[in-house]
């Protein structure tokens, strides 16, 4: 029982923190956030001591929850509190814990974050930690940073929060829009292809990320279009997901079985791309999405990666971040040849990490196999995921 504990906890840390903090902030607004951090995290601690004798609870959100809220509800009673409501004040389990309530709670909470008077920087570094279970080693992968500077910036971003959060004071605004849906990318980004874990696809990150971002599109004063697209974008990639693994390995994206793709939310991918299409938008998401529609309907492909190319033109501008660029140059192989990528390649200013290496290595395996190898190889040295650069070589060596 200790193993499969140990297992389920780190999950369930991932999965379920970020909900019940928020929550926790929204039911107890008159108690300090560094307080109700605190009491949750000790109970996570209390759930690794207890669970390997007493059992892994029918519903570990409601026991995880039910013990924090208990802990508050003591912390209150010790300081003679007296505006403890009363259905919250009673013993008992909440078996019936709305799940709707936990995510409006952490969208809210999100909110909050990002009307905090620090750096976007900041807001998303603080709302990927406390909301969504992050460690700083996560958070600098994600952001393209150091670690220690991570950790710093969680330092001072936690005592700029407010002492206490009243989360119904705090809604979606045009002013901190983009930074909540750059966390909630970030969010999905870390599930579709994980910054740490070599365990491939972290299902459930997506699938709250997307939750998440669907509750936003609720709100009635969303009206931004920025939102459609990366709902776009998180339904195509997602559509895909349960054909990237086959025995536990990552597969490349042409040796994936397409009778395995979700057909639905391939249309639900072209249904909110169309309203973005339909507005003329032109933002980072509706792009990524444009690009990742032609990857999700590989029935049209003429003139495939001539569109992707001029999507690729249009992102960079908007969006110059290292991946970008690679892919910039992966699409113009495909349009053109692969020298003359490979030069694109050579002359750009991107970090020679395991990505540029790998993509150095597809660019020259079918003329130089031998150099391509030792690019793969140079790759592995600092690659979390090895499975797919582990697949290159293989193809190389054995088909």
């Amino acid at each position: 029982m200790q193993g499969k504990v140990e297992n389920i906890i780190p999950g369930l840390f991932r999965t379920e923190y970020g909900k019940i903090l928020a929550t926790l902030c929204s039911r107890f607004s008159q108690v300090e956030f560094e307080v109700l951090e605190d009491m949750l995290s000790d109970t996570f601690l209390k759930a690794m001591q207890v669970w390997p004798h007493k059992g892994v609870p029918e519903n570990p959100r409601a026991w995880l929850y039910t013990v924090s809220k208990n802990a508050v509800l003591t912390y209150l009673r010790s300081r003679k509190a007296t505006d403890i409501p009363q259905y919250l004040a009673e013993d008992v389990q909440e078996t019936d814990f709305i799940k709707a309530e936990m995510n409006d709670s952490q969208l809210k909470m999100i909110f909050a974050v990002c009307s905090t008077d620090i750096g976007d920087k900041a807001k998303i570094a603080l709302a990927l930690n406390v909301l969504c279970g992050f460690s700083p080693q996560e958070i600098a992968a994600a952001l393209v940073t150091e670690r220690d500077t991570v950790y710093k910036t969680l330092q001072r971003s936690k005592a700029a929060l407010k002492d206490s959060l009243v989360l119904s004071e705090y809604t979606c605004t045009a002013k901190n829009i983009d930074v909540v849906l750059h966390i909630l990318y970030l969010l999905f980004n870390e599930g579709y292809c994980t910054t740490v874990s070599d365990a491939g696809v972290k299902h459930e990150l997506c699938f709250e990320a997307m939750q998440l971002l669907y509750f936003l599109l609720q709100y009635d004063g969303n009206k931004n279009n920025k939102s459609n697209g990366l709902m776009a974008l998180m339904c195509y990639q997602v559509s895909r997901i349960d054909a990237r693994l086959k025995d536990d390995r990552q597969l490349l994206y042409y040796k994936q079985d397409v009778s395995l793709w979700n057909g639905e939310l391939i249309k639900k991918g072209d249904y909110y791309l169309q309203k973005c299409i339909d507005n003329t938008c032109t933002d980072r998401y509706t792009i990524e999405a444009a690009i990742a529609y032609w990857h999700a309907h590989p029935e049209v492909d003429s003139g495939k990666w001539d569109y992707v190319l001029k999507l690729y033109n249009l992102l960079t501008p908007v969006n110059q971040s290292p991946v970008v660029v690679l892919n910039y140059v992966y699409a113009y192989s495909k349009v053109y040849d692969n020298k003359s990528a490979l030069k694109l390649l050579y002359a750009s200013e991107v970090i020679k990490d395991n990505y540029y290496h790998t993509l150095a290595g597809v660019l020259l395996k079918e003329d130089n196999p031998q150099e391509a190898i030792k690019c793969f190889q140079a790759a592995l040295v600092t690659a979390q995921n090895k499975q797919v650069i582990e697949g290159y070589i293989n193809e190389i060596l054995f088909d």
